[in-house]
């Protein structure tokens, strides 16, 4: 895309010494000319300002020659006229004379000569120089300041010319901060309605629409354009690119329609008489082609691509990313036509102009690379194909890598969806022609892709602490987070949307800060390679990348399907191997009715057979045991509705599980094996909470919370008056008897181990209580904290919902955001259950995973949530389940136990008796603990996965 540039030239004082009446003369009349020149460059009367340089250029030499200092602003306009005739090496060669002058008669550090220096870094800018150019940018940055400083219009307008340097070499967080800053300074200095603070916003928003952002590009670029309209109108070359960027805006969120209207506003523009020897013109014509090539209009395609092409030949050259993109849409237009060869030509052409001009790792040079690698897919010419996906997938992860060094969660997450096709392609094109490159490539994406948006939390959280600055920073971030999520958790009607829209704005602004400047965290970002994973294996273990993608047939057309596939890797092998699974519908036709709770359907989709269909192990195992001959422990990252699944519980014959046969062990991701994990000191502290009271009592609620003032509360279970409580529709929550048990047996377990117990229940059993063990300033957190209480996930409601009946339903069940829509249940939530009115004075009861998210768990190792369908959430392509699972892993927990269907409460009690006697009493460490309680379960109800798998641990 295309971004506008300011290039002002100013008029400056011409003699500093005393002249005598003559030269006074030709010094006024040259003034006079030389003023006359900016109005008339600005108003493109490029010929009537040529012909008054040249008089005035012949009046300077004939009285002073040409050293004089008049002389050289002379050369100065004639190189700004040539600039927007866009004949930029007669401007270069314009600019270095005059700079020559300059410099010899005021030196570097003046007006005179930072004028020029700066212009001509802008048309090396033009020029697609920017190793050129990058040098005078920070020259004129440095000069700016000494002469005038850091708020001065001066330097705004070169950092917006530093922003469009890094906008150009594909540096879009550095490219936002600079016009940011500039912006800044022209709304303090000049104002909003100011053409250059105008400009740069038009230029932000540009970057905004690669950055995937077209909510502000929209808002921003309709603003620049009515502005435009107005001050220029619509024939003016500004209000042209404030239409094609906000084209492309359009064209970005799939409304072609709008798009093409005012593409062909800005065509009739030009044909009515603007100059088409102009890259917007060209512009126009490549933006209008692509219209018509989606709609595969191919008639109305060829000519406009063959124009454009014409059009940058003679503005850029041949050598020019602007060509190279002429080109590339040439190739487009011959590879729908069918004809390969002639699109072939073309598209290598515009790669090695993008590779020769551009760095390396530039979007564009992905682009091109990714349209090769489609082309020799679509030829069968693998070989080269894979090639260019190996290419294009490396420099995606490079730039994916640097946007997330300045971008905010929400930012990355739409930048990261501008990838997930071309992942999935490449992944399909793996499965189809399996080499050790190409799946070692797809385990490098695996790694790459899979949790990044957590990998990035997780990360700023750890190493936040690095300084005062950055700890102050999260601190506050934190702050608004919390008041952000204690508005979400209202009603629609109780939310003050004018404080949402503020902590928004504030939340956003402060994620981007602490990912600039956290100490170490672009390093704690990198990935890892396969290789990385693979030399961290021990000889009989094996890793295991399972990955999730849209289905491609063998000419890289979609097939409507979603494929699951598994990358296996072993530490004595060359290359990971990849293993085609199943395509989705036949897991999702395994897991109906399965949700909740149905005993019988739990059962029978853990059974060794079903009659009339296919097996979880037939799916799944079957088709990667044979590659783990000799493994004995198994490392895997799940994906997609896996899940879902307890892969571990999976029978591979009648006596014997997978966890049976293999020590199994659930990662986020596998490059968990490659990444040395920071060591942490933890505490012999334990929170227990279980026997909760529901229903709503306020006095005893509030009671429990006295104790907050700088010792924590505690209830002991057995002398508490447990009544049965109180029901409010359907979705209520009755109180869980077992949990006493469960909780007991554990505080005895604990005990005895010499942990400090905590044990809250009753109407003790507090949200408060909770949130104060996450939030001990100074202190550890338990090592262990034990739910035994209601959870809850409920789907996404976008379709389940109308308005009306929405704000009738608790905000937890019908938010969109997901970490809302899962959670636990503490004292006292009934009553925002019963009525959606929060509570007076205390918390609703309700821990939402968006809340435990927000709290410091970082000293836990154990975080168990025995309650029901605690491992659910909405599930989020590569980024897996959004739910609790998630939120205890921001928080800062090592190991998490979940569930997968509404649990039986007997059972877990006597689940967790087992795997807690076999961690604390008989020394096993937690995941051979865990697999011990499992097998003990399945042994004391043999074939009933509904009581013995429906917990999964997580680490």
């Amino acid at each position: 895309m295309k971004t506008t540039l300011a290039f002002l030239v100013l008029a400056l004082p011409l003699f500093t010494a005393a002249q005598t009446p003559d030269s006074m003369v030709v010094v006024q009349q040259v003034d006079s000319l030389l003023r006359s020149l900016r109005p008339l460059i600005e108003q493109q009367k490029l010929e009537e300002a040529l012909a008054t340089v040249a008089i005035a250029e012949q009046k300077t030499v004939a009285a002073f020659g040409k050293n004089h200092p008049a002389y050289a602003i002379c050369l100065a306009y004639r190189g700004k006229i040539a600039q927007k005739k866009e004949q930029f090496k007669a401007a270069e060669a314009w600019y270095l004379e005059a700079m020559a002058l300059q410099e010899k008669r005021f030196g570097r550090v003046s007006p005179q000569f930072v004028i020029s220096l700066s212009t001509l870094s802008t048309i090396y800018l033009a020029m697609g120089e920017y190793g050129k150019a990058e040098p005078l940018i920070q020259e004129t940055l440095s000069i700016r300041e000494k002469l005038v400083g850091k708020q001065h219009p001066d330097y705004a307008r070169t950092l917006g010319t530093l922003g469009s340097l890094n906008f150009q070499k594909g540096h879009f967080g550095q490219a936002e901060l600079s016009y940011l800053d500039a912006l800044s300074i022209f709304e303090k200095t000049l104002g909003k309605k100011h053409p250059e603070y105008v400009l740069v916003l038009a230029n932000l928003a540009s970057t905004y629409i690669i950055m995937g952002n077209y909510t502000h590009a929209e808002q921003f670029l309709l603003e620049v354009k009515e502005i435009y309209a107005t001050v220029y109108g619509k024939q003016h070359p500004l209000y042209v690119k404030a239409a094609l960027n906000l084209a492309a805006v359009y064209a970005q969120m799939g409304d072609a329609g709008q798009a093409e209207l005012l593409n062909l506003e800005v065509q009739a523009i030009y044909n009515q008489g603007l100059s088409k020897a102009s890259g917007e013109y060209a512009l126009v014509l490549n933006n209008l082609a692509a219209i018509y090539l989606d709609r595969v209009e191919l008639d109305k395609v060829e000519p406009l691509v063959v124009e454009a092409e014409s059009v940058c030949a003679k503005v850029f050259g041949d050598q020019h990313p602007e060509y190279a993109w002429a080109l590339k849409n040439i190739g487009l237009f011959y590879s729908a036509k069918g004809d390969y060869a002639a699109a072939e030509r073309y598209y290598l052409q515009a790669h090695r102009i993008n590779k020769m001009v551009l760095e390396n790792d530039h979007p564009s040079c992905a682009l091109t690379a990714d349209l090769l690698a489609h082309l020799y897919l679509a030829t069968k010419r693998f070989p080269e194909a894979s090639h260019y996906f190996l290419e294009s997938a490396a420099i995606q992860r490079l730039n994916i890598e640097r946007a997330a060094g300045y971008s905010s969660e929400p930012e990355m997450n739409r930048y990261l969806q501008k990838f997930q096709q071309n992942t999935a392609e490449f992944y399909a094109f793996a499965q189809a022609h399996p080499t050790a490159e190409t799946a070692g490539e797809a385990f490098d994406d695996a790694l790459f892709y899979k949790g990044f948006l957590l990998n990035t939390s997780i990360q700023i959280r750890n190493r936040a602490n690095a300084d005062t600055a950055t700890t102050r920073l999260f601190e506050t971030l934190r702050g608004y987070r919390l008041r952000l999520s204690g508005q979400y958790s209202l009603p629609l009607a109780g939310r003050d949307s004018n404080l949402m829209a503020d902590l928004e704005t504030r939340v956003n602004w402060l994620e981007k800060e602490l990912a600039r400047t956290v100490v170490g965290y672009s390093e704690a970002l990198r990935q890892g390679h396969w290789q990385e994973v693979k030399a961290a294996l021990k000889p009989g273990e094996a890793a295991i990348e399972f990955i999730q993608y849209p289905g491609y047939n063998a000419q890289g057309k979609p097939t409507g399907s979603m494929q699951y596939a598994a990358l296996v890797l072993r530490p004595e092998e060359k290359a990971p191997r990849f293993v085609a699974l199943f395509e989705e519908q036949d897991l999702t036709s395994l897991l109906q009715g399965v949700s909740g709770g149905n005993y019988r359907k739990i059962n029978r989709l853990y059974a060794a057979g079903a009659q009339g269909q296919k097996t979880l192990n037939e799916l799944i195992w079957s088709k990667i045991t044979p590659h783990l001959s000799g493994i004995h422990t198994v490392y895997g990252a799940l994906s997609g509705l896996l899940h879902r699944i307890n892969l571990g519980a999976i029978p591979l014959n009648a006596k014997q599980t997978f966890a049976d046969r293999y020590q199994w062990v659930v990662l986020g991701s596998t490059r968990q094996l490659a990444v040395a994990s920071a060591i942490k000191t933890y505490n012999r502290e334990a929170l227990l909470v279980g026997g909760v009271h529901y229903a709503e009592n306020d006095a005893a609620i509030a009671a429990a919370n006295q104790p907050f003032q700088g010792t924590r509360g505690r209830t002991n279970p057995e002398q508490a008056p447990f009544e049965i409580d109180s029901l409010a529709r359907d979705d209520s929550w009755a109180f869980l008897p077992a949990t006493v048990a469960e909780v007991l047996n554990l505080q005895r377990i604990l005990q005895s181990a010499r942990f400090q117990v905590t044990l809250d229940t009753g109407y003790a059993a507090t949200e408060e209580a909770v949130k104060f063990c996450g939030n001990m300033v100074g202190r550890l957190s338990p090592r262990i904290v034990h739910f035994a209480t209601h959870g809850y996930f409920f789907p996404d409601p976008k379709n389940s919902w109308t308005p009306a009946q929405a704000g009738k339903e608790p905000v937890f069940k019908v938010s969109k955001n997901p970490l809302l829509r899962s959670g636990l249940l503490f004292a006292g939530a009934q009553q925002i259950w019963r009525s959606n009115l929060p509570p007076a004075g205390r918390e609703d009861g309700v821990l939402t995973a968006q809340e435990i998210s927000l709290l410091d768990l970082s000293g836990t190792e154990l975080a168990v949530l025995s309650a029901c369908e605690t491992g659910l959430g909405d599930i989020d392509g590569n980024e897996g389940v959004y739910g609790l699972q998630r939120a205890f892993k921001i928080a800062g927990a090592k190991y998490l136990i979940i569930s997968l269907w509404k649990v039986n409460d007997q059972a877990t009690a006597e689940f967790m008796t087992r795997f807690y006697g076999q961690w604390m009493q008989k020394g096993l460490d937690i995941p051979r603990a865990f697999q011990n309680a499992q097998q003990y379960m399945q042994t004391k109800y043999p074939g009933d996965a509904y009581h013995s798998a429906g917990f999964v641990l997580v680490q």
